[in-house]
């Protein structure tokens, strides 16, 4: 159980651990049986993008990808690379898939309600919104956690997530969809904080 309170924290962690390396050891190496169930319950959920899965193994294809577009910088036990504009971050010794993200500059009014309404789409309603500038998508062991929920939730200020869905605006989302050539910088990232836990402990 975590405390509402660190909800966007954990989300914003998580994307600074996706863009910066680090000399801290990784903690992935034998055999883990909380792990195990805690990654194949995120894997249940089958949150993705263009065909790679969270806490699913690279398949060989992804993996000749990740090969020719590596990215230099990544977590020690890690390894990230582009595959069109999304980066996959990945534990190098099992190829399970930790993080994916992309970060698109300049993005017009139209082209930002494209991209939430295909999030949308691929995740449903989101949870939450924060802001004005960050939507979030949040799952537990059943799935998608929906907004009555959370806002319950926030009574007892406390909610078990397994994983999230984050999309970040430089924007005002809903001022920006509405205005005419105002351009913002968006991050979405498709993580599990506890999963991520067990990789870079």
């Amino acid at each position: 159980m975590r405390k509402i309170s660190a909800f966007l924290t954990i989300s914003i962690l998580v994307f600074t651990f996706a863009e910066c390396a680090s000399g801290k050891k990784t903690g992935n190496s034998g055999a883990d049986p909380d792990r195990d169930r805690l990654i194949q319950a995120v894997k249940q959920l089958h949150l993705g993008l263009d065909g790679y899965f969270l806490c699913e193994p690279l398949t060989e294809k992804q993996l000749d990808i990740a090969r020719s577009n590596a990215v230099k910088k990544s977590y020690p036990g890690t390894m990230k690379f582009k595959d069109g504009d999304l980066f996959v971050v990945a534990d190098t010794s099992s190829g399970i898939i930790l993080a994916l993200y992309e970060h698109r500059k300049d993005v017009l009014p139209w082209e930002l309600k494209n991209l939430v309404g295909g999030l949308m789409l691929t995740f449903g309603d989101p949870t939450t919104m924060a802001h004005e500038k960050v939507i979030y998508w949040a799952y537990n062991s059943k799935g998608r956690i929906s907004e009555e929920t959370f806002t319950k939730a926030k009574k007892t200020g406390k909610i078990d997530i397994l994983a999230t869905v984050k999309l970040n605006s430089s924007q005002e989302i809903m001022k920006t969809a509405s205005e005419g050539n105002q351009t913002s910088d968006v991050y979405f990232i498709v993580t599990s904080e506890p999963v991520l836990k067990f990789f870079t402990q």
